[in-house]
C-alpha cells in the first residue's frame, strides 16, 4: 500500500532564492540555491554541510543515479561536476561557449542490452573473457584511502596521494560496470551534448527545428529516450529519439564502444596526471642539484682563476676537477670552505634524501599506475579493434572507426611500454650510482676534510681502506653528473640551469611518445566515434497534444513500456499516455482548488500539492486513471492525503521530489512561500 511518510520538520539557514529545491535520497541531503551563485547543502535535520560559489548564476541542478554527484548549469554556458560528499569540483567544461543552456539531464543505462535470440543467448559471451576484471585497480578505479587495492599507491615528494587518486581529469562519476552514467546538456534547444561516465563526449547532436525542449527522459536504455518540446504554436511535441542500424546486435556493439572509450580518456588523463607529476618531481630536484653544482662551479672559477685569466668555467671543466678529486684523493684548498660549509653535510644529507625519494617515488608509480594503465590501454584497444573488424564483417560497419588507426595506436602503446621499462632500468641503475657518489662525498670529502688538521688517525682507523667504489663514482660523475637519465626521458625543462641539462634520446622521451600516443586516440580515434554516433542519432515525432492557453507546466516519466506527460493549468490537470508505436489516451481532471504544484511518479501515480481554500492545502496521492477521458475529482483513486491548516506557522507553497534510482520510493520536500520551512516526506 501506498503512503506518505513524513520524516523531518526544519527550517534552513540563509535566504533561499527559489531557483534550485532539491533532495537527493541516497544521501539524505537538500541542495538549495542562494544568493543565484551558490549552492548550499544541508541534511535533512536543517545542519548546514557546506557551500558551493558557481561563480555564476545557476540554471539548474541534476544528481547522478549514485548521488555522489550533482551536476550545475550555469548562465556562462559550463557545466559543473561536483563531488556530493565534500563539494569539491571534479569537472567543468562548456559543451558549447557562445550557446546557452536550456535544458539538463542524467541518468544512468544499461552498458549491455540483450540483442540477441533467445537460442542464441546463451552462447553470446561463451568465449568473451574480461581480462581488465582480472588486473589490479589503478588509483584512480578505487577509493583513494584503499592503497593496497590500488597497486600500492604512495605520494610524490610533495604530492598526496589523494591528489593522485581523485585526479579531476580521470574521475569517473559512475561506480557500477553494468551502467553508463549518461548526462545530457541541450544547448540554445539546436543541438545537445551527451557525455559518458565524465569523460568521453559525443557533441553537436542536431535537434529538430523550431522546438523549445521541456524535459528529457530515459529510462535505463540509451536507445529508448524521450524529449518533450513545445512547438512556437503553443503545440506539445513527444520525440523518441531512435539510431538508424541495420542490426540489433549493432546496438550492443556501440555500448561497449562508449564503455570502451570512457575507459580510454580515463585512463589516459590517469598517466598524464603521474608523469605530469613524476616530471614536476624530478624538476625540483635537479633544480636542487644544480644549484649546489652551481656553487661549487663559482667556489672552482674563485679559487683557480687569477687576474689574466677570469673566464667561466665549464661543465667540462667541474667534471675535471671532479674526476680529478676521486682519481687523486686530493681535494684542492680553495675548495674546503665549499664542501665543509656552502655544501656540508646538512646539504649532502638534503640532496641525498630528496633523489632517494624521487627515484623511489618514480619507479613505484611507474610500476604500479602508468604501465598498469598503458597494460589496461592494450587490452582495450585489442577488443576495439574485435569490434570494429565483426562490424565490418558482418555489417559493413565499422562504427565510426579506422583499423589501421587501432592498430597504429596499439603499436605506439607497445613502443611506450617498452620506453617505460627501459626508464625504470636505466634510472635504477643511475639511482645506484648517485648513492655511491653521495656516499664518497660524504666519506672521502666532507668526513676526512673534516678531520685533516685535527683528528686524521681516528678517519683512518673509522675507515682503513676506501669502502666507496672511485670506478662507479667516476662512471656517475661522467655519464649521470650533468645529464642525468631522469631529466631526458621525463623532458625536464633545463633552459635557466647552469649545470645539470637534459640529454638527448635518440628515441624520443616519455613526454613525446605518450603525446604522440594521445594525438592518435584523441584526435584519430575517438572523433570519428562521436561523429558515427551524433550521425547515427534520429528524432522521431511519437505524437502531439494541443496548445494550452495557460503557461505550460509539464512533467513527463516512463511508466512500464508507457510514456506518460502532464501539463497543468491553474486547476486543471491534462494526462497523456503514449505507447510505443505513438498510440495516444489522454485524461482531463479537475480539482477543487489551485494546484500549486506536482509531479509524476513512473509508477503511474501522482504526488500534488493542492489549495483547497484559504485555510486548507493538502498533499495527495493519487492512481494516474486508467479510463475515461473527463475525469471528476471525486472518481480519482487517491492513496493518501496529508492535510496542512494555514493557520499554522506553516503554509507549503511549493513541492519538489526525486525519485531514489535503487528502489521504488521516491523523497520529497515541501516548501513554505520563504523555501525556508520545509517538510520532508518519502513516498513508499
Amino acid at each position: 500500500m501506498s503512503h506518505i511518510n513524513v520524516l523531518q520538520n526544519g527550517r534552513l539557514l540563509g535566504l533561499p532564492d527559489g531557483n534550485v529545491l532539491s533532495c537527493c535520497p541516497k544521501m539524505n541531503l537538500l541542495a538549495i540555491s542562494m544568493n543565484r551563485t551558490s549552492i548550499w547543502m544541508f541534511r535533512f535535520n536543517g545542519e548546514r554541510v557546506y557551500s558551493v560559489n558557481n561563480k555564476a548564476q545557476i540554471l539548474g541542478l541534476q544528481w547522478n543515479s549514485s548521488g555522489r554527484f550533482f551536476a550545475v548549469s550555469g548562465s556562462d554556458n559550463f557545466v559543473n561536476i561536483y563531488d556530493t560528499n565534500t563539494g569539491e569540483l571534479v569537472n567543468k567544461f562548456a559543451t558549447h561557449t557562445s550557446l546557452p543552456i536550456t535544458l539538463i539531464s542524467w541518468a544512468s543505462v544499461k552498458s549491455e542490452i540483450n540483442a540477441a535470440s533467445e537460442k542464441a543467448l546463451p552462447f553470446i559471451k561463451l568465449f568473451q573473457q574480461d581480462l581488465l576484471k582480472d588486473l589490479p585497480k589503478l588509483s584512480h578505479e578505487v577509493n583513494f584511502y584503499d592503497t593496497e587495492r590500488a597497486g600500492g599507491v604512495i605520494s610524490l615528494q610533495n604530492a598526496s596521494a589523494k591528489s593522485q587518486s581523485m585526479s579531476i581529469s580521470a574521475t569517473n562519476t559512475n561506480e557500477d560496470d553494468s551502467l553508463l552514467d549518461y548526462l545530457l546538456v541541450v544547448n540554445a534547444n539546436a543541438m545537445f551534448t551527451a557525455t559518458f561516465n565524465n569523460l568521453f563526449t559525443v557533441p553537436d547532436i542536431e535537434l529538430p527545428e523550431d522546438c523549445k525542449f521541456l524535459r528529457h527522459e530515459v529510462k535505463d536504455d540509451f536507445f529508448n529516450q524521450a524529449f518533450l518540446a513545445e512547438k512556437s504554436s503553443g503545440e506539445l511535441v513527444l520525440y523518441k529519439m531512435e539510431f538508424s542500424l541495420s542490426e540489433p546486435r549493432q546496438l550492443s556493439y556501440v555500448l561497449e564502444i562508449l564503455k570502451y572509450a570512457s575507459l580510454l580518456i580515463s585512463m589516459l588523463n590517469h598517466i598524464t596526471d603521474q608523469v605530469n607529476e613524476m616530471q614536476k618531481e624530478a624538476t625540483a630536484f635537479i633544480a636542487l642539484f644544480d644549484r649546489y653544482l652551481s656553487n661549487l662551479k663559482d667556489a672552482i672559477k674563485e679559487g683557480s682563476s687569477t687576474e689574466e685569466d677570469t673566464s667561466d668555467i665549464s661543465e667540462d671543466e667541474l667534471v675535471e676537477v671532479l674526476m680529478e678529486i676521486v682519481l687523486t684523493g686530493d681535494v684542492p684548498d680553495y675548495l674546503n670552505d665549499y664542501w665543509l660549509n656552502q655544501f656540508g653535510e646538512r646539504g649532502l644529507n638534503r640532496l641525498s634524501k630528496t633523489g632517494n625519494d624521487l627515484y623511489e617515488a618514480t619507479r613505484k608509480t611507474a610500476y604500479a599506475q602508468v604501465i598498469l594503465a598503458i597494460e589496461k590501454i592494450l587490452i582495450i584497444l585489442s577488443d576495439v579493434r574485435g569490434i570494429c573488424l565483426a562490424c565490418s564483417n558482418l555489417y559493413g560497419d565499422p562504427l565510426g572507426m579506422n583499423v589501421e588507426t587501432l592498430e597504429n595506436s596499439i603499436e605506439l602503446g607497445k613502443s611506450m611500454l617498452v620506453s617505460f621499462y627501459k626508464f625504470i632500468l636505466e634510472f635504477n641503475e643511475e639511482q645506484e650510482q648517485f648513492n655511491v657518489f653521495c656516499n664518497y662525498v660524504k666519506v672521502e670529502i666532507i668526513e676526512r676534510l673534516s678531520k685533516q688538521e685535527s683528528d686524521m688517525e681516528s678517519f683512518f682507523k673509522a675507515h682503513p681502506e676506501i669502502e666507496v667504489s672511485s670506478t662507479v663514482t667516476m662512471h656517475y660523475i661522467d655519464h649521470y653528473l650533468t645529464r642525468p637519465k631522469i631529466a631526458a626521458y621525463l623532458d625536464v625543462r633545463t633552459s635557466t640551469n647552469d649545470v645539470v641539462f637534459q640529454s638527448t634520446l635518440e628515441e624520443g622521451s616519455l613526454i613525446k611518445k605518450l603525446t604522440n600516443f594521445k594525438i592518435e586516440i584523441n584526435q584519430k580515434l575517438l572523433p570519428g566515434i562521436q561523429e558515427y554516433i551524433a550521425g547515427k542519432s534520429v528524432f522521431k515525432s511519437l505524437g502531439t497534444m494541443k496548445a494550452s492557453k495557460a503557461n505550460v507546466d509539464c512533467h513527463m516519466v516512463f511508466s512500464n513500456d508507457k510514456i506518460l506527460i502532464a501539463r497543468k493549468s491553474e486547476s486543471k490537470l491534462d494526462i497523456f499516455t503514449f505507447d510505443k508505436v505513438g498510440n495516444k489516451k489522454s485524461h482531463e481532471i479537475e480539482f477543487p482548488g489551485v494546484i500549486l504544484s506536482y509531479e509524476l511518479m513512473s509508477d503511474s501515480r501522482i504526488v500534488l500539492l493542492l489549495e483547497r481554500s484559504n485555510e486548507l492545502r493538502e498533499l495527495m496521492l493519487f492512481d494516474v486513471p486508467k479510463s475515461g477521458s473527463n475525469i471528476a475529482f471525486e472518481n480519482l483513486v487517491i492513496k493518501q492525503v496529508l492535510p496542512f491548516d494555514t493557520q499554522s506557522a506553516f503554509i507549503p507553497t511549493y513541492m519538489t521530489l526525486t525519485k531514489d534510482p535503487s528502489s521504488s520510493s521516491s523523497t520529497g520536500c515541501v516548501f513554505d512561500k520563504t523555501r525556508r520551512n520545509y517538510v520532508i516526506f518519502k513516498i513508499d
